[in-house]
């Protein structure tokens, strides 16, 4: 029997199919650690980039909301404009 000596500085007397067994429940941790279901890796991003997310979202918002405005502006450009050309000859007063 050898002993098996962790980061916390516990030992454990193992037989060596327990120390294959150790090694490989390490391994399959190490694996998921590194390889996580597609899940997490959405929850991580999420709230890694969760500012940024709101940010772009409020910037989307209020450009939707300046654009309607334009839109209105110049929807009544143009009818102005097609009133003063449909009625420039009576606004024609020296003729």
């Amino acid at each position: 029997m050898t002993q098996i000596k962790f980061s916390n500085a516990t030992e454990i007397k193992a037989t060596p199919s327990d120390q294959l067994d150790i090694i490989i429940a390490l391994l399959k941790d190490i694996n998921h650690r590194m390889n996580p279901p597609w899940w997490k890796i959405l929850i991580r991003f999420i709230f890694a980039h969760l500012f940024s997310i709101i940010s772009l979202a409020a910037l989307a918002y209020f450009t939707w909301k300046i654009w309607g405005v334009v839109n209105g502006i110049e929807s009544n450009i143009n009818e102005i404009y097609t009133f003063i050309t449909s009625n420039i000859d009576k606004l024609k007063f020296w003729n």
